[in-house]
């Protein structure tokens, strides 16, 4: 702990296969961080500090690009200021810094492709871009990429030391906004579609391309089988939601997107947030020049223009 390594509070080697590893180190690491909890409708909402899908994007590339003919070992460092995921390796050779998100030059081509064939990685040199969006839309600091000789380090700087805490509903920033604004979707006065909740925050997260595996996370659902048959088919029925490659429906690089109605519907939902009735249901007592702030902060991070 601390922001050093001159004390250290827990320890865990990770030697399994590399599925296994990866899905341990990044469950590591959700089970360390802060996760805020915060209380609105009647429910709780669990919401880690740092988001978990760029987390094991980075320690995905940390395996797949490392250095094997080093003897170091991929670390894992958790402080109280930042996370660290470091691994031995430099660029591969004919890259350099200015390269990173906009091209892919993969260090190991076999275990690549077979990562690939595991719908882990993909082939138009991706990874780094995603992490810095994923951390873009999770609205935290864009992460520090540090190139050594040796050594490669993602740095992902933590917001709060504080614990778990609870958040009062008078407090309204976008974690809980995302929350009213989900409800106005459940609200009569929107939309007469018959969605569930899950589905509602996937049509709000699918403005952007996303996978199965994004939206399952940012759901809370863990069996893929079953969010797919109650929340994406669905939506997909409706016409809301869309596949980016559907003639291949089981493709790995199979994403979610919206249609032109999923677009309006979100659009339409934009326009009530802005309203008064809005204010008076879902966001009482806030003051009026911060809650307009607060609504063109979120709408703009959704992408709605309204």
């Amino acid at each position: 702990m601390g922001t050093s390594k001159t004390k250290i509070l827990d320890r865990r080697d990770f030697d399994s296969d590399i599925y296994t590893m990866i899905d341990e180190a990044w469950k590591w690491v959700l089970s360390k961080i802060n996760v805020e909890y915060i209380i609105n409708h009647n429910r709780r909402v669990e919401r880690p500090e740092l988001p978990i899908s760029a987390i094991r994007e980075a320690i995905i590339n940390a395996v797949v690009h490392r250095n094997y003919r080093s003897s170091a070992n991929i670390h894992v460092y958790l402080f109280s200021d930042r996370l660290e995921i470091r691994s031995p390796g430099g660029l591969p050779v004919n890259m350099i810094e200015s390269d990173l998100g906009s091209g892919s030059a993969p260090r190991n081509p076999l275990l690549f492709s077979m990562m690939h064939r595991m719908d882990l990685v993909e082939h138009n040199g991706s990874g780094i871009r995603r992490i810095r969006d994923l951390c873009r839309e999770f609205m935290i600091a864009e992460p520090l990429f540090t190139i050594k000789e040796h050594f490669f380090t993602v740095t992902f700087f933590r917001h709060s030391a504080l614990g778990k805490i609870e958040v009062s509903p008078s407090k309204y920033n976008e974690s809980i906004f995302f929350e009213t604004y989900v409800q106005t979707f459940l609200d009569a006065e929107v939309t007469e579609l018959d969605l569930n909740k899950n589905q509602i925050e996937t049509i709000l997260r699918c403005e952007h391309e996303k996978t199965a595996f994004e939206l399952m996370e940012a759901a809370g659902r863990t069996n893929r089988s079953k969010f797919r048959e109650s929340v994406l088919n669905p939506l997909i029925r409706a016409e809301l939601v869309e596949m980016t490659v559907p003639d291949k429906p089981r493709s790995r690089n199979q994403k979610y997107r919206l249609t032109e109605k999923g677009r309006n519907l979100l659009h339409k939902c934009g326009g009530f947030c802005k309203t008064s009735a809005f204010q008076q249901k879902y966001c009482p007592g806030a003051p009026l020049v911060h809650f307009l702030e607060l609504v063109g902060r979120f709408c703009k991070r959704l992408c709605v223009v309204t």
